[in-house]
């Protein structure tokens, strides 16, 4: 009896001591690859998918925290790179237009759209872009110009913003300059990495207002410059109309598109079809819902039409937008046509318009017309830059006279 109680001490010992080593051995055997979805790289953005960066918690996270990574104070300076595919890292960037989580980082395809962060950091900063075609894109630090960068077609490419930091809080705005497609291709960018020594700060704070702009080659930008037919998107009047006013905006904008018939080259496509999209011209990308809803919209997409278009067909196009744009951004949405930049069409289809808003109840209601004036003395017969100025100054004008945003 002694000897099996002996044996069995024996047996119970050896168990003990095998179990961290089968433990140990457990940690080394590599998991089985998953052969069932091979990975494919992302090269024509047809797996986007949206995450959202809004500041809703997400159960499935972990907690929210001011800062990002989580680091000691030790480590906190120390130089690392965050993807902007981590929606950890897209939480804490604000977008003006519309942009989402794409296979590469956080689109950046509209004329004067913006990505803007807050960071605790030193020494040099740097990002990681994506173009599809040419981009370029203007860059301020702390709220003053530093440079622009011109993003090489069709590669990745790394730039040095700040090389010099001093320690501390910094706010670091990307602003694209450039139109969203040429010739119906889409001129994509997404920004794909930031590279710093520190820690991204909270996403910086909403505006108290929203306006959401909607229009064609002049909201776009194109010929703001004399003998010039490139876009520039920070010259317009619907970027100087949201800066004058202090609000958070948003530009959709495309050369050529127009309310129900677009230019030729356009085949067919209106600015219907393009708005309830975060961008047309990316491959299979998702329908737009954003997180914050725009107080107001202001459409500008008659000047491609022809003058002889069909009444009833332009009249129900317009309701089609409207009832659109009500799906995206509320029924309380504010609406604002304005006319007469590159053409005067007032007598046919300006007046649809008028029409149409008349029937929704007209200004007590919140549906406006505004008529500026035809200017072609820009680039490509375009309204120029002191043109834009002058709408700028009637727009905020009308906004404020009018009370609309209260």
């Amino acid at each position: 009896m002694k000897w099996m109680l002996m044996r069995g001490l024996a047996l119970c010992l050896t168990g003990v001591m095998l179990v961290p080593l089968f433990a140990s051995c457990a940690k080394d055997v590599p998991e089985t690859p998953d052969t069932s979805a091979p990975a494919t790289e992302d090269t024509s953005d047809t797996s986007d998918t949206i995450q959202n960066n809004s500041s809703t918690p997400d159960p499935t996270e972990e907690p929210d925290t001011p800062e990002y990574p989580v680091v000691s104070e030790t480590e906190r300076y120390l130089e690392r790179t965050l993807s902007l595919t981590d929606k950890k890292v897209a939480k804490r960037i604000k977008a003006d237009g519309r942009s989402y989580v794409s296979g590469k980082g956080m689109t950046l395809d509209w004329s004067a759209a913006a990505l803007e962060f807050r960071a605790d950091c030193e020494g040099t900063l740097k990002v990681e872009l994506y173009a599809a075609l040419e981009v370029t894109v203007k860059v301020y630090v702390d709220g003053e110009y530093v440079k622009t960068l011109i993003l090489p077609e069709a590669q990745f490419s790394e730039h040095t913003l700040a090389p010099y930091l001093t320690k501390g809080e910094h706010t670091v705005r990307l602003l694209r300059i450039t139109k969203v497609e040429f010739g119906n291709v889409g001129a994509t960018a997404d920004l794909c990495n930031i590279t710093l020594s520190g820690v991204l700060k909270e996403r910086p704070a909403d505006k108290q207002y929203m306006i959401e702009f909607v229009g064609d080659s002049v909201t776009s930008g194109v010929g703001t410059r004399m003998n010039d037919t490139a876009a520039y998107g920070d010259e317009t009047y619907a970027y100087q109309t949201a800066q004058c006013l202090g609000t958070d905006y948003s530009i959709v904008s495309v050369p050529g598109i127009g309310t129900l018939t677009s230019t030729s080259r356009h085949n067919g496509l209106n600015i219907s079809t393009v708005y309830d999209k975060y961008n047309y011209y990316r491959s299979f990308t998702p329908a737009y819902e954003p997180e914050r809803q725009a107080d107001l919209v202001v459409f500008a997409t008659n000047a491609n039409d022809p003058a002889n278009s069909d009444a009833t067909a332009f009249k129900s196009q317009i309701r089609t937008l409207v009832a659109k744009a009500r799906r995206t951004h509320g029924n309380d949405t504010k609406f604002i046509w304005v006319f007469n930049m590159y053409n005067n069409k007032d007598a046919t289809l300006n007046q649809y318009v008028k029409d149409v808003f008349a029937e929704y109840g007209g200004e007590a209601a919140g549906f406006y017309t505004l008529s500026f004036y035809v200017d072609n003395s820009g680039g490509d017969v375009h309204p120029s830059g002191a043109a834009h100025d002058d709408y700028t100054d009637l727009l905020v004008n009308f906004i404020q006279s009018k009370n609309i945003l209260r």
